[in-house]
């Protein structure tokens, strides 16, 4: 396992420094199947990667997908030490503030179609 520390600027151009935890794994960590049988994907890069990816600078991690279940991951699999470096970002830095406007009649075809049957308060339902 090591740790690396990142200097990586926000879109504010403000350097913020991340620090990430690598660890190899040696099995799926969904069904266990042995990693050295997995096909190499590729390499991904920790940040949007454009036209031409090994001219820019910043950590690589290989991708994998395992044989078995066909799970992709990266190998090592990179962990933020501390999540709010990774996600502690606000949502409106994601979206316009139209996504966030929900219109009051969201549900109501589902709504209308769930009614065509003969539901009961035991009833399931599926989305």
């Amino acid at each position: 396992m090591k740790d690396i520390v990142l200097n990586k600027q926000n879109e504010k151009g403000m350097n913020r420094v991340i620090q990430y935890r690598f660890v190899y794994q040696d099995h799926c960590i969904m069904c266990g199947d042995n990693t050295q049988r997995h096909k190499f994907l590729g390499l991904r890069l920790n940040q949007s990667q454009g036209y031409h990816p090994q001219k820019k600078a910043g950590i690589r991690v290989s991708v994998y997908r395992c044989s078995k279940c066909g799970l992709i991951y990266a190998n090592p699999l990179p962990i933020p030490v501390d999540l709010q470096d990774h996600y502690g970002v606000p949502p409106e830095s994601y979206w316009k503030e139209e996504y966030f406007r929900t219109d009051p009649n969201y549900l109501g075809s589902v709504i209308k179609r769930l009614k065509e049957f003969d539901l009961t308060q035991d009833s399931k339902v599926l989305d």
